[in-house]
């Protein structure tokens, strides 16, 4: 008989596989990105328009996406992002290079994906024990990393051997197996809920409304911390979407071997696990003063970049490796954290989907921006507009500290 405690890690393994394949397949095209460049096929302005078309929709989808999940059940919402992902990689792979074809087919990818963060949340906090939950909290949010690190991988390996359509191809694969763990684990999951956590309401006294989600997002420090998160996520945006494009530019490696160096990156970055372990909630309880803790070092490891070009490939692996695992270890913080600490106010979901949202439409800008000054200014000034983005965060999150520390009450 299946208990509430072994249901509780089937659900675990449900998140961080499905959101580890999402993240996956949602980054095909970044990892075919280099080579589409490289083959002439766009320019890197036009290229970045179709990430930035799966950033709009995505982010567009997040403003209700979350509020759908706080009203309605999370398995439908991540059922819907898997087939609408798989979709969208199977009309990828047969594009055949069409521009416009392929904006529709990654808008769909990103546009259907409206639920699936709020949903993971959601299952983590009302499927598992909340002894729990602190270790899928702290191990989920690295599917992100592992599914990007899986993606360039799969790019290092087949673009040498086949053509950059396999990469989709391979993406339709792993959404197809991940659909059918999902719809058998589901089953079960959804029939051992735990005891949701209670509403803060007017329940004390009937004079004194529940706070609305406004005042709440008010009061916490919410849009103080939500400057560093769009930071962070342009960071991540110019690192994980750009890399293998700047390397192959800059040093004149391939594709694959940029593809690879990119993996190894993201792989090193898994180590920010203990960082996280080691400074939250052990050393430091105030989750903002945890973030500008991250952020300062990744601050002071991003100064030597602005040599990108002149100094070696291996210098700047080694400089790039310790900056993005310091700012990886950021995105748990923003990605969980954050929407976490409102689900006593029946509001998890919806910060979920308003972080989500915010940062897909500022990605979307983002990318357009690095495409465009790439071209115009070369890849250095992306290294100085890094540098400024972590000194504007680190500033923020100190300014936010007081507020969340209220709120939280740590």
């Amino acid at each position: 008989m299946m208990t509430k405690q072994k249901s509780g890690q089937l659900a675990f393994w449900l998140c961080l596989i499905v959101y580890t394949a999402i993240c996956m397949t949602r980054n095909t095209y970044s990892s075919a990105m280099a080579e589409i460049i490289r083959q002439g096929i766009f320019p890197k302005s036009t290229a970045g328009l179709i990430t930035s078309a799966f950033s709009l929709f995505y982010g567009v989808s997040q403003f209700f996406g979350g509020w759908i999940v706080d009203h309605t059940s999370p398995f439908t919402a991540l059922l819907i992002g898997l087939t609408g992902c798989g979709v969208g990689n199977l009309l990828m792979a047969l594009s055949d290079a069409n521009f416009t074809v392929m904006m529709v087919a990654w808008s769909i990818s990103g546009l259907s994906l409206f639920g699936s963060w709020p949903s993971i949340i959601k299952i983590m906090v009302g499927y598992i024990p909340l002894k729990d939950q602190v270790r899928a909290r702290l191990l989920v949010p690295f599917g992100l990393s592992v599914g990007t690190m899986l993606s360039y991988v799969a790019a290092s390996v087949l673009l040498p051997l086949t053509s950059w359509q396999g990469l989709f191809w391979l993406s339709v694969a792993v959404i197809v197996a991940t659909t059918g763990f999902f719809l058998f684990t589901s089953r079960i999951i959804r029939r051992h809920p735990v005891a949701p956590p209670t509403p803060v309401t007017a329940v004390t006294n009937t004079e004194k409304p529940a706070p609305s989600t406004m005042k709440l997002l008010l009061s916490s420090g919410f849009f103080l911390l939500l400057i560093p998160a769009i930071l962070r996520s342009w960071l991540e945006t110019g690192f994980k979407q750009w890399l293998p494009t700047i390397l192959v530019e800059t040093y004149e490696v391939s594709t694959g071997f940029a593809s690879m160096l990119s993996s190894i990156l993201l792989l090193v970055n898994l180590s920010a696990i203990f960082i996280l372990a080691a400074l939250y909630p052990k050393r430091c309880k105030n989750m903002a003063v945890a973030l500008a803790l991250l952020f300062a070092p990744a601050l002071l490891f991003t100064l030597p970049l602005v040599g990108i070009g002149r100094i070696s490939l291996i210098v700047i692996v080694v400089l790039l490796a310790v900056v993005t695992t310091f700012t990886n270890a950021g995105s748990r913080f923003v990605d969980v954290e954050l929407p976490s600490a409102y689900a006593d106010y029946g509001k998890a979901g919806t910060v979920a989907g308003i972080l989500n949202a915010v940062l897909c439409l500022s990605g979307a800008v983002a990318n357009t921006l690095y495409g465009l000054l790439a071209e115009r200014f070369g890849w250095s000034v992306l290294t100085w507009a890094w540098i400024l983005m972590l000194a504007m965060a680190v500033l923020f999150c100190l300014v936010a500290a007081p507020l969340w520390k209220r709120f939280t009450k740590v």
